[in-house]
């Protein structure tokens, strides 16, 4: 598994399974969270291509409807809308 699954799958299980049992409709994941919390060095850009990816969408049942902020900065915040599983 790479940094990357890792990513993806933390923030399957943190953000949109969660938001899913909460009967949300969107999230919002920002990268600097979920960096601090993997404990990453400089990996901004990796955890921001990771939510950031077709893959991710496809993995979670996500569509990304916004990126804000600087897109490979811990201030840039993915806001996902949840589709039907």
């Amino acid at each position: 598994m790479t940094i990357s699954d890792d990513v993806r799958a933390y923030c399957k299980k943190e953000y949109v399974d969660r938001a899913r049992r909460e009967n949300k409709i969107k999230i919002t994941i920002r990268v600097g969270d979920v960096h601090k919390i993997l404990r990453l060095e400089q990996r901004y850009p990796l955890v921001s291509g990771a939510i950031g990816s077709l893959k991710f969408e496809k993995l979670c049942n996500v569509k990304k409807v916004a990126v804000v902020g600087p897109i490979n900065g811990p201030n840039a915040c993915y806001e996902f809308e949840l589709t039907n599983e």
